[in-house]
């Protein structure tokens, strides 16, 4: 399976997911660029299934603004 990234990856304690759809007939809106799906996976990852229905957007994705999240998390106070 071919992954799309563009620069952020999610910790290895992160649950990953397939995702729903493929790439031949496109993603459920959201699952194309999810970390949960894009990010490599270790060897032994919690799974989290898709949701069965979603009304508005999908509660488990995680997006690229993660990666900019996280480094602001990191920096020392005062930095």
């Amino acid at each position: 399976m071919t992954r799309k990234r563009k620069g952020a990856d999610l910790p290895s304690d992160y649950a990953r997911c397939n995702g729903v759809g493929d790439e031949s007939e496109g993603w459920r809106e959201g699952c194309e660029d999810c970390l949960r799906r894009t990010s490599p996976r270790p060897e032994r990852a919690w799974m989290i299934d898709p949701p069965a229905v979603i009304a508005f957007f999908c509660e488990n994705r995680i997006g690229e603004e993660f990666d900019q999240f996280e480094r602001k998390r990191q920096q020392p106070e005062g930095a």
